[in-house]
């Protein structure tokens, strides 16, 4: 694994604990991953603050944006990786900001065809045209940017398959995560 896919690698999993610190505020370290396999990585002061990117940068070197203000960026003005960018060039895999998921003991005694048919019916609702423009138009003016901007965005930059190449880069992020020693190695994926 290359410095810059470990260091994206890492950045990722910063920016999930970052959201988890703000979320939940009894978490209060974040692990850096050091192992011996990688002992140039070094313990970081991460600071937890609200996604504000100049308010980020008078008080960092850098800073980690994530959902709606990172595509307020104009990246113009910064020196900007884009996660699912930079993860795609290096390892010619898909990455996958999230899925749905139910846990095993959740699902007991519940119909998992019902639950299945139940979240491809959600994801197929907003995606018809009629909803994705309704999206469109309801986040334009919340996220100052041009409906254009985000119904590209929307229909372009996302994928909303959990597929065989999809699953594949996310094998590999797992991987990558307990090589790392940031991640726990993970349990097979399985599906009801």
């Amino acid at each position: 694994m290359d410095r810059v896919l470990r260091t994206l690698v890492l950045a990722v999993l910063v920016g999930a604990a970052a959201w988890a610190v703000l979320r939940w505020p009894h978490l209060d370290t974040v692990e850096t991953g050091r192992t011996p396999e990688y002992p140039e990585l070094r313990p970081r002061d991460y600071i937890a603050m609200p996604p504000d990117l100049d308010q980020m940068l008078a008080n960092c070197d850098a800073a980690l944006l994530i959902g709606d203000p990172a595509l307020q960026v104009d990246r113009s003005r910064y020196i900007t990786l884009d996660l699912a960018e930079e993860w795609i060039a290096r390892t010619s895999k898909s990455f996958v900001f999230a899925f749905w998921a139910i846990r095993r003991r959740a699902r007991d005694g519940q119909d998992s065809a019902a639950i299945n048919a139940t979240f491809k019916t959600s994801r197929d609702h907003g995606l018809r045209p009629e909803n994705l423009e309704t999206i469109v138009q309801d986040w334009t003016p919340r996220l100052n940017l041009s409906a254009e901007h985000i119904r590209t965005y929307l229909t372009h930059n996302i994928h909303y398959y959990l597929d065989p190449p999809s699953l594949d880069g996310l094998r590999l992020f797992y991987r990558y995560g307990a090589e790392l020693g940031v991640l726990p190695e993970s349990p097979e994926l399985k599906f009801a």
